[in-house]
């Protein structure tokens, strides 16, 4: 059964059978076959007790190994921390590995917590096929699908009281894998159901992933456009909707006497500090530290003239029109 904890309610689901995951999941019960298939091929020991000590990293390479893939492991880390705050007390126990089975994180109630621990489910040990035979972590994996494990289809007999879920967490493309999630539970408490929990962390995850790739390009962008506005001897200011400032290039700081910090001034304010400015260009001829007037009819200017080839093209397109 699996039990959701919310408000003051507790609902009691029934534990599923081969059939309702082969309706409700399709082609969960083939996975599951190969996958034991795959772990006797390999020659895995049914009654081990758990991870393989010669898998164990030391703790600087569990640090050097989390550190290489920081992003990744802090918001996998963060998804599994906000999942299980919906599943505190209730029996769950969640894992993160990485691409190559590796344990980076656990989290959990403390009676499942201490299981995994005899059962070396901790960090810095792997759990792969090859390692521990059928498990969430390692079929997922190898198989690249979120799967739903029944305890009684876990490949070590020293773990079919456990049922698991699992999902692979995908790079930007969908190329990679970068590593599973797995959420355990009792087999009395476990549903098809938490598989779609784990599937949607694990999916949001590629989701802030590809944000945050969106951030950088566009924070690029940005940075260039900066520089091609910073280099222009103009003086250029950019104002956001409500008319406040956003950004000035040096040359527009010098003219107006902006200071570093004049981002969110008002267009109002703006204008009053260019008072003058305009006598400068049109009386002066200081189109240098003057302020040259144009609306968006200056966008059409397409040629120079001078004011006699103007009129003169003014009055023969006159012409032409007042002759049809």
């Amino acid at each position: 059964m699996f039990y959701y904890k919310g408000h003051s309610m507790l609902t009691t689901l029934p534990s599923p059978s081969a059939q309702t995951i082969r309706q409700s999941v399709p082609d969960q019960e083939d996975i599951i076959r190969r996958s034991l298939e795959r772990s006797a091929r390999y020659g895995v020991d049914p009654h081990l007790d758990g991870a393989p000590e010669s898998t164990r990293l030391s703790d600087e390479q569990l640090r050097e190994r989390i550190n290489g893939q920081r992003v990744f492991y802090t918001l996998a880390k963060e998804q599994i921390d906000s999942l299980y705050r919906l599943l505190r007390d209730t029996g769950f126990c969640m894992a993160l590995a990485d691409s190559e089975g590796y344990v980076l994180y656990v989290v959990g109630d403390s009676d499942l917590v201490e299981h995994f621990k005899r059962r070396r489910c901790i960090p810095g040990y792997r759990w792969t096929e090859r390692d521990i035979g059928t498990c969430a972590i390692g079929l997922s994996l190898e198989e690249r699908v979120p799967v739903f494990l029944p305890g009684d289809r876990m490949y070590s007999a020293q773990a079919r009281k456990i049922s698991n879920a699992g999902a692979p967490v995908f790079s930007l493309d969908g190329g990679r894998v970068l590593g599973a999630i797995s959420l355990s539970g009792g087999s009395d408490m476990m549903h098809i159901h938490t598989l779609g929990l784990v599937r949607q962390a694990a999916e949001t995850v590629t989701s802030q992933l590809r944000e945050r790739e969106r951030i950088r390009e566009l924070a690029i962008k940005n940075q260039y456009m900066r520089a091609l506005v910073e280099s222009d001897s103009r003086g250029i200011v950019t104002v956001d909707q409500t008319g406040r400032i956003v950004e000035a290039n040096s040359t527009a700081r010098k003219l107006l006497k902006l200071s570093p910090g004049c981002e969110g001034k008002s267009f109002e304010e703006l204008e009053y500090l260019t008072l003058g400015s305009l006598r400068k260009a049109v009386q002066d001829g200081d189109i240098t530290d003057g302020t040259v007037m144009a609306g968006q009819i200056a966008g059409m200017i397409n040629k120079k003239q001078t004011c006699k080839e103007m009129i003169d093209e003014m009055m023969a397109e006159a012409t032409k029109l007042l002759n049809r």
